[in-house]
């Protein structure tokens, strides 16, 4: 595969409006000063262009906004009831975490949860992202498509004890040191 580079694209992009823009200098001095078949033909054809070029331009605008979206995540208790917690409707536990739309990757879902984890531990285990690959990379693939607007993760009671949001809004004991699932 050819890699193409963006000077190369961007001389392509300056000889193609430099032709466009000598060949409408011909058209009018010498097609009897804009009243030449090929004058008009090339107006249409500008006019078309630029109209067009509009469109697309606030396509590329709309876009830009879209990719800078917040994006929230949030944990989803499977095996227990959070208590002290402040939950959502839907009782997704509130991590206070978020990420932009076009940044929203799986490294940078787990390094933010890295932000909250408790300084006791040097890594975490979660089940969501070693049992259920598929659905965490369908969350993500929906956020980057514009179908989504949040990554939940689920967790049980156990694996909530590696992050302090978790220990602060769960009630577990700062001195108890929960079973490491790390070999």
């Amino acid at each position: 595969m050819k890699k193409i580079s963006i000077h190369n694209e961007g001389v392509k992009l300056i000889s193609v409006f430099a032709l466009f823009t000598l060949l409408g200098v011909v058209l009018y001095y010498y097609g009897e000063n804009g009243k030449s078949t090929g004058w008009e033909v090339y107006v249409a054809v500008g006019s078309a262009s630029t109209i067009a070029l509009m469109v697309i331009a606030f396509m590329g605008f709309f876009k830009y906004f879209k990719e800078e979206d917040k994006i929230v995540i949030r944990f989803v208790p499977k095996d227990f009831v959070p208590e002290h917690t402040p939950v959502t409707p839907e009782g997704h536990i509130e991590t206070g975490l978020y990420t932009i739309r076009k940044h929203c990757t799986r490294s940078e879902i787990q390094g933010l949860l890295r932000m909250i984890l408790d300084k006791t531990y040097t890594q975490y285990s979660l089940a969501h992202f070693e049992d259920t690959k598929q659905d965490i990379l369908e969350q993500i693939l929906n956020v980057q498509r514009g179908k989504s607007d949040e990554i939940l993760i689920d967790i049980h009671e156990e694996e909530c004890d590696y992050f302090l949001i978790c220990r602060q809004q769960h009630g577990t004991d700062p001195g108890r040191i929960p079973e490491r699932r790390f070999k």
